[in-house]
C-alpha cells in the first residue's frame, strides 16, 4: 500500500477514466460497469499519475478510450453473448453501436448500448426472507452517446452522455 489511500471513506488510491471523464467514486461506493464492446485501448499508468489525474490516481490510472464518431462513415455492430452456469442459470448480453455521419468532414454521433442479464448462482438458505435462490443474479442496462463536431481544423468539441442503472 505504501501510505496510499486504504483509509476508510477515502478517495480511491487508482483512477478510473472514460475518455478522460473520472468515474472513480471512491472506497465503499458502487463505480460503473465499463463494457469494453466499443473501446478502442486501455492505458494502464503505473503511478503515481497525481499531477495528470489528481489526487485519485496516487497509486496510478486506468483509462479506457471510447472509438471517436466518424463523420465520413457510416457503420453498425452488434454482439451477443450466452452462457449457462450449472446449478445457476442461463445468462445473456447485448451491445450494440451505430455511427452516424450528420455532416461529412463536420459532425457526427456515435451511441453504444448495452444489455446485460447474468444469472446468479448463490443460494441463501437461511435468509430472514425465507429461501433465497441465486442470489447474487446482476442486471445492466447501458447508453453512452458521444457528438462530435469539428467546425475547424483547430477545433472539435466532443459531448458525451452516459446512462447506466445497474440492479444487484
Amino acid at each position: 500500500n505504501r501510505g496510499v489511500g486504504g483509509q476508510t471513506n477515502t478517495k480511491a488510491a487508482t483512477g478510473v477514466y472514460v475518455d478522460d471523464i473520472p468515474v472513480t467514486i471512491g472506497i465503499g461506493a458502487t463505480e460503473p460497469i465499463i463494457r469494453t464492446f466499443d473501446i478502442r485501448r486501455v492505458e494502464v499508468l503505473r503511478g503515481p499519475q497525481g499531477t495528470l489525474y489528481g489526487a485519485g490516481a496516487m497509486g496510478g490510472a486506468v483509462r479506457y478510450i471510447s472509438n471517436k464518431p466518424d463523420s465520413n462513415n457510416f457503420e453498425a455492430a452488434i454482439k451477443l453473448d450466452g452462457s449457462t452456469t450449472r446449478r445457476g442459470g442461463e445468462s445473456f448480453a447485448v451491445d450494440g453501436v451505430i455511427n452516424v455521419p450528420l455532416a461529412p468532414e463536420v459532425a457526427a454521433l456515435r451511441v453504444t448500448a448495452s444489455y446485460e442479464d447474468r444469472a446468479g448462482f448463490i443460494d441463501l438458505p437461511s435468509s430472514s426472507d425465507g429461501n433465497i435462490e441465486d442470489s447474487n443474479t446482476n442486471e445492466l442496462t447501458s447508453v453512452r452517446g458521444t457528438l462530435r463536431v469539428t467546425p475547424t481544423d483547430r477545433l472539435t468539441i466532443n459531448l458525451t452522455a452516459w446512462f447506466q442503472d445497474t440492479r444487484s
